[in-house]
């Protein structure tokens, strides 16, 4: 029965303290927040009269039922704020995981076993300074956009290369949600045409979804 999701809830920067100080507000105990930035190109973002890609990016390990409430919540309290959940099956530490699950959050008898998720998140790890190429790539494919952060590989010595590609250099992950039916054609996309043996080095796997917002 699912209990525990992790909930991925993306805003632009400059609400990122208001977010945060929401969720502390409403029972969230565990969140880790990143900037990072959209993918929307200069051109879309004035079509759309948004300025500035700027974003941060917050993970909360919480039970689902809490998030569905605080995720709607927050939609209500900050314009554009988008979140979604993956599905946790264990947690370290007994004590962590009594009082991740503990909320006084009703839950509708069976509802628990019911939660679909219906959506794919395509995270695509790639060598710095080729985000646009990913993405023009994962846009012809059917992908409607994506959220970046800056990260770094781990890999040393011999450990240094997974699939080909050298993972203790700077790397950026690009966090795509799209449905079910348009995932294996945008991965299929950019493993062809930027995967391990480009320049790009993409690295990429998906997980199942569940739009909560």
């Amino acid at each position: 029965m699912l209990k525990l999701v992790l909930m991925i809830t993306i805003v632009q920067r400059k609400y990122s303290e208001d977010m945060i100080s929401y969720f502390g507000q409403n029972g969230v105990s565990m969140t880790f927040g990143r900037y990072a930035r959209g993918t929307a190109t200069d051109s879309m973002l004035n079509y759309l009269g948004v300025a500035e890609k700027e974003k941060c990016i917050a993970f909360s390990m919480l039970p689902v039922e809490l998030a569905m409430k605080v995720s709607k919540g927050l939609n209500k309290k900050i314009k554009d704020s988008f979140s979604f959940a993956v599905p946790i099956s264990s947690v370290g530490g007994k004590n962590m995981m009594e009082n991740l699950e503990n909320t006084n959050i009703p839950q509708n008898e069976g509802q628990a076993n019911h939660y679909k998720f219906a959506d794919e998140l395509i995270l695509i790890v790639i060598n710095r300074g080729f985000v646009d190429t990913v993405m023009e790539i994962a846009r012809k494919a059917g992908a409607p956009g994506g959220t970046v952060i800056h990260a770094r590989g781990t890999g040393v010595g011999d450990a240094e290369k997974f699939f080909g590609v050298t993972v203790g250099a700077e790397k950026e992950m690009i966090f795509i949600v799209t449905e079910r039916e348009k995932r294996d054609a945008i991965m299929k996309a950019v493993m062809e045409n930027a995967g391990a043996g480009t320049p790009s080095g993409s690295v990429l796997f998906s997980l199942p979804v569940m739009k909560i917002d």
